[in-house]
């Protein structure tokens, strides 16, 4: 039989001897290790001497006080871990603490239900780190503690409801709650959730076991749900014909307008006597660079290129959605006019959108106003597949990005619960697949 794990060890440092009191009795209660002392020297001197899990000082006396403790404490011990009380402490005050590695900042009068929290919270980051993170989705954190296999409660608090939670065991996801909803039901209102904060504490011993799926089927089912939960409210409201793909909706149609013609005064193209000459932006290729130049996109009311699919760059954009949790389309694209030469798309997307995506990535990458801005660069790119654009539609990003041929390239359609930063890191990490595909 395995032996007992020791209790956790704290340490008070207080200088008013009927507060020590009576938190030594209260603590030494639940079964803590209790240590007291009445000076910063004394505390150091005691987590030195012998292991100590969770320092509990008074911010503000006499002397020494909590803040010099907070600053010479990791020098005794990394792994002690602090909690300050304070009387009156100011915002000036949780800051430098929190700034100093505290955990807590405990108000005098204090509950005991709050004082266990905070000893719970500390004792939790003993082994890791706790502070504030902005800009991650549940479902960046979720995947984190999936891979991590960490048993973790993830409590979710939002303005105006109760916290709800997430419970994970080993890295699987086998409960949530949220507002009333139980299991699945609940985990997916909870990955729909835009915002709000969030805190971890270990997981229960009391936890229902309400979700059973493994972690990656659970995870694609649930936003696969919610996406086609999106995509049934937008249609009801929407009078486009591609809700799914938002702002890029316009490049669909298969007969645009056309650009706007560039106007220039130049001697050489225009006589001395006429009007500035307008041109169309097909015939302005300056011979010095046109070789470095990107082809202009075909003229605007030309017809929509034929689709000339290859089994293998299809199974290359599979394979780049199968590594992309939040991947929802992948298409390689002819750069020369826009066919569509590899595509996968997931269920959620619904209807075939493979010209939407061509459409999309050729426009963004070899359109008419960004053919204009490469002729009038007078240095050519060194590298034909450094060219990449990103469009975010209310719904989702989609990265496109040159291929080292130069001749075409890969767009990558994801949701928007997936960051941009994180969304380039992944493509760029799976270009291999379809690049080795055009060698």
């Amino acid at each position: 039989m395995a032996a007992p794990l020791p209790p956790t060890s704290l340490l008070i440092v207080e200088d008013d001897p009927q507060l020590r009191a009576a938190l030594t009795r209260e603590l030494a209660a639940r079964g803590f290790e209790v240590h007291t002392t009445d000076s910063v020297d004394a505390a150091l001197a005691t987590v030195a001497r012998e292991p100590v899990d969770v320092v509990l000082t008074d911010l503000r006396r006499g002397g020494p006080d909590g803040v010099d403790l907070l600053r010479r404490l990791p020098d005794v011990s990394r792994r002690t871990r602090a909690i300050v009380m304070s009387a009156e402490a100011s915002a000036r005050d949780h800051q430098v603490a929190n700034e100093l590695g505290a955990v807590a900042v405990l108000v005098k009068p204090f509950a005991t239900a709050e004082l266990l929290r905070a000893i719970e919270r500390a004792v939790d980051s003993v082994t890791g780190f706790q502070g504030h993170i902005h800009g991650l989705s549940l479902i960046d954190m979720a995947q984190i503690f999936h891979l991590a296999k960490r048993s973790v409660t993830v409590r979710v608090h939002q303005p105006g409801a109760a916290a709800s939670t997430i419970h994970f065991e080993n890295g699987e996801i086998v409960h949530a709650e949220h507002r009333g909803h139980h299991g699945p039901a609940a985990l997916r209102a909870l990955l729909a959730t835009p915002s709000g904060t969030v805190a971890t504490a270990p997981l229960g011993l009391q936890v229902p076991r309400t979700i059973t799926s493994p972690f990656e089927h659970l995870l694609l089912a649930s936003l696969s749900q919610i996406d086609e939960e999106q995509q049934h409210s937008h249609r009801s409201t929407a009078s486009y014909r591609i809700p799914e793909l938002g702002g890029i909706a316009d490049l669909h149609d298969p007969e645009p307008g056309p650009p706007p013609p560039l106007r220039v005064e130049d001697p050489a193209l225009a006589s001395s006597t006429s009007a500035p000459t307008t041109i169309i932006p097909d015939l302005i290729r300056d011979p010095i660079h046109v070789a470095s130049q990107p082809p202009l996109a075909p003229p605007a009311n030309s017809p929509r290129p034929a689709t000339r699919l290859r089994p293998a760059l299809s199974d290359a954009c599979l394979a780049l959605l199968t590594a992309i949790d939040a991947g929802l389309a992948c298409a390689v694209v002819s750069l020369l006019d826009g066919a569509l030469l590899g595509y996968h798309q997931r269920p959620a997307l619904g209807e075939p959108l493979g010209d939407a995506v061509a459409a999309a990535a050729h426009a963004l990458l070899r359109g008419p106003a960004v053919a204009r801005l490469a002729v009038a660069d007078a240095a050519p790119a060194p590298d034909p597949g450094a060219q990449e654009a990103q469009l975010t539609t209310p719904r989702h990003h989609v990265f496109v990005r040159a291929l080292a041929d130069g001749r075409s390239a890969v767009a990558l359609v994801t949701r928007r619960t997936l960051s941009v930063g994180m969304g380039w890191a992944l493509l760029r990490a799976e270009l291999t697949r379809v690049e080795a595909e055009l060698s």
